[in-house]
């Protein structure tokens, strides 16, 4: 796949974890049969608060989203590559046919700022279409849901490095739960591979692992997961291994 920013869009740094997470809530949105969604909807959304009208968005977590969903809007990746292959491999559409793929935007729609319900809103994402990523993921049944709450874990500021940390480990063990071959075990250096922390500090890396185990500890509260253990070797936290 080809990747690259339009024209007009200056924000030329790497996709990373809270751009996919912004990306799933706004398909999650279209999915749900919303044709627009505001900034704030999808910050509650990342938190797990998605009923909580009186969630407080601070402007940099504000700032920080709308520059995900512009990143989105304007980085085309070549797709034609994957839908010959999807085809090949006889992967087909619900009525048979080969999926249909060119040069797309990852995130087709628009942000205006418009007047709802007689007030004046600022951030309004407006959907043209569905993301091409989650077409190729439905049609070869590797789609992952949860519920938002599962996200709501307490005493944690959600910066968008908590977030990120939060649904990367959150889709993981999602993705553990649905192939069973998979060791049931989340290593804090994928964590922090992933998450881009591998050359942060330790203090840094600390706040990491215990926003880990503290998503952990909710997650077995809300009996989504049975129990979970932390693996530590040499005084080194190493990994969590977790029973469903």
């Amino acid at each position: 796949m080809a990747l690259q920013n339009t024209d007009g869009f200056d924000n030329d740094t790497p996709l990373d974890e809270f751009d996919r997470a912004v990306l799933g809530v706004i398909i999650s949105e279209y999915l749900a049969g919303n044709r627009y969604t505001t900034v704030k909807i999808i910050f509650r959304a990342l938190i797990g608060k998605v009923a909580d009208r009186g969630a407080i968005i601070l402007k940099n977590q504000q700032g920080a989203i709308i520059s995900s969903v512009l990143k989105l809007i304007g980085t085309i990746i070549d797709f034609s590559g994957v839908a010959d292959s999807l085809c090949e491999m006889h992967y087909r559409d619900i009525d048979g046919n080969c999926l249909k793929f060119g040069a797309e935007a990852l995130l087709s729609a628009g942000i205006v700022v418009t007047k709802i319900n007689d007030q004046v809103m600022n951030g309004v994402i407006y959907f043209k279409d569905n993301s091409p990523l989650f077409d190729i993921a439905d049609v070869k049944n590797q789609v992952i849901r949860y519920p938002h709450a599962l996200l709501d874990v307490p005493n944690l500021n959600n910066t968008t490095q908590i977030i990120s940390i939060k649904k990367y480990v959150l889709r993981r063990i999602c993705e553990i739960k649905l192939h069973k071959q998979l060791a049931h075990t989340i290593t804090f250096d994928d964590v922090f591979l992933k998450c881009r922390l591998s050359n942060c500090s330790r203090s840094v890396k600390k706040d990491a692992r215990n926003a880990v185990l503290k998503l952990f500890h909710h997650l077995s509260d809300q009996s989504f997961i049975k129990s979970f253990e932390p693996v530590i070797q040499r005084q080194k936290f190493i990994s969590v291994k977790f029973l469903f």
